[in-house]
């Protein structure tokens, strides 16, 4: 699962339980090695290593937040790969983006509200997460057409 062989696992596992992040137990002739969600790395790591997806449904969430309160929408919906659970774990090379369908009220509303969006977006999640998010703003009408 870690992507590294069982020689390197056996390098570094020592020093993690040298400084208590990690426990180790003999059972028999073998050792178990358990995390220590006490330790004050856990969480920083736990963090920095859980799945795009997760991270990706963060971000639907956070927008998800913003855009709700904004005049004239009547609803936002998190679509495409953060919802199907198939979003590539390659952040660098082809990574996947965050597609959301923004449901306003009125035709007059289409354009200020993807500008706001627009701006949140630019100010608030690519500098943080380095992920391309395209809000999809429709009239209630054009949603159900589609």
């Amino acid at each position: 699962m870690a992507g590294a062989s069982v020689s390197e696992v056996n390098r570094q596992i020592d020093d993690l339980v040298a400084v208590g992040l990690v426990s180790r137990v003999r059972v028999g002739r073998s050792k178990v090695y358990r995390v220590n969600p006490r330790h004050f790395l856990f969480e920083p790591l736990r963090l920095l290593f859980r799945s795009l997806g997760e991270v990706y449904r963060e971000i639907g969430a956070g927008v998800a937040g913003f855009t709700g309160g904004l005049d004239g929408v009547q609803a936002v919906i998190l679509v495409g790969s953060a919802v199907s659970g198939s979003v590539r774990e390659d952040c660098v090379g082809e990574p996947s983006d965050v597609d959301l369908v923004i449901v306003v009220d009125s035709g007059d509303r289409v354009e200020a509200v993807e500008d706001e969006v627009l701006r949140y977006l630019g100010a608030e999640v690519f500098p943080v997460y380095g992920v391309n998010v395209h809000p999809i703003v429709l009239t209630a009408d054009e949603y159900m057409e589609d």
